[in-house]
């Protein structure tokens, strides 16, 4: 049995538990994992998956042969030009005997579709069904975990050829290049998110993205990258100075990886996220960074960069082996500057990895 078919024997047996007879994937991160075909365009393809029958792949026309090529199962479907992704789902649904159920992503599905999916099942029930892949792809298998490796070690390439292209009269722009260049030619498909090189004043915003600005004198430094390998993406971010900075600006650097620090001694299987959470917390109550913490502490990730777990206060989900996190403790002073601190880490049997190699130290630039 391959992984996929694993996959998708899984979440039959989920679906089989909550009474759902058949299963519609739109989001692409879904798709893929059940099929094994990355589709670029989000809602341009479908994975149909009825508890007692086998799944199908519907796309596009212009994407149909290689989704023949690629596809880990068998049925893959095609619709027309002239035909509508939803249209052709909901005459595929026709074909099947029990639709007395069907589970969907009420989170993401376009209302219109909710709509004809109703008017064309008006008996049958259209159930919230994201969690039966949510909770699959929460634990990473084996394959899965070599990816995400495999992810944050070109991610550690692309920060240490930041850190080493970073330094006063270089500007955002020109670090991004050199940094995304690096990663690219050792086998990253991709970055997973827009890169993130901001200096002085723009380190006060949560994303500052990479402008002609010139690094200067006094300028703290944010490095916040990610890689995409085989579709897993990683995420991390490093801190820079360039020359004397002030003592506070020292503070919030020192009190970010404090915080980071507190969540590798604490991560572990069996631990309940809010615990952990409470105790990343305490360095920022302790120095009265409270309310420059804009964002929350960290997710899981994997194919999306941000599933679960939540590293909130009031998630007492447990943690498992097998999940993977990204590790996120920031402060940010409006107008003046700010910090994060981010990695990736894997939950093992006996408490965790940090696949983010880089040490999380301020880096001279």
């Amino acid at each position: 049995m391959t992984s996929h078919d694993s996959r998708i024997e899984k979440a039959k047996e989920v679906m089989e538990e909550d009474n759902l007879d058949i299963l519609v994937l739109l989001t692409q991160e879904n798709v893929f994992y059940l099929s094994g075909v990355y589709f670029k365009h989000p809602f341009s393809s479908a994975f149909i998956l009825p508890q007692e029958d086998d799944p199908t792949v519907l796309t596009h026309e212009y994407e149909f042969f290689r989704a023949l090529d690629e596809s880990r199962i068998e049925n893959v479907h095609n619709f027309k030009k002239e035909e509508t992704l939803y249209s052709s789902i909901i005459n595929h649904l026709k074909n099947f005997f029990k639709t007395a159920s069907i589970g969907v992503e009420m989170e993401y599905i376009p209302h219109p579709f909710y709509q004809s999916l109703q008017e064309a099942f008006s008996h049958s029930q259209i159930l919230p069904a994201s969690y039966v892949l949510e909770d699959l792809r929460v634990i990473k298998t084996s394959d899965e975990q070599t990816d995400m490796r495999k992810s944050c070690e070109l991610l550690d390439i692309a920060i240490n050829s930041a850190i080493e292209v970073a330094h006063e009269g270089v500007t955002e722009l020109e670090i991004v290049a050199k940094a995304e260049e690096a990663m690219r030619s050792k086998g990253a498909a991709d970055r997973s998110f827009r890169s993130i090189i901001s200096s002085g004043m723009r380190t006060s915003y949560t994303h500052g993205w990479a402008t002609e600005k010139t690094l200067n004198s006094g300028d703290l430094v944010m490095l916040d990258m990610g890689a995409v390998y085989n579709n897993y993406c990683s995420d991390m971010t490093r801190m820079g100075k360039i020359g004397k900075i002030s003592k506070e600006q020292y503070d919030i650097v020192e009190t970010s990886i404090e915080s980071y620090q507190v969540f590798l001694d604490f991560l572990k299987p069996g631990v309940k996220v809010d615990e952990v959470v409470t105790e990343a917390l305490k360095p920022f109550k302790r120095k009265g960074y409270e309310k420059n913490m804009v964002h929350d502490l960290g997710r899981g990730l994997g194919l999306s960069l941000f599933e679960r777990p939540y590293l909130i206060p009031e998630n007492e989900e447990v943690l498992q082996s097998g999940m993977t996190i990204g590790l996120s403790p920031a402060i940010f002073m409006r107008g003046k500057y700010g910090c994060r601190i981010e990695g990736v880490v894997l939950i093992t049997d006996t408490g965790n990895e940090s696949l983010s190699k880089i040490d999380p130290e301020l880096k001279d630039l």
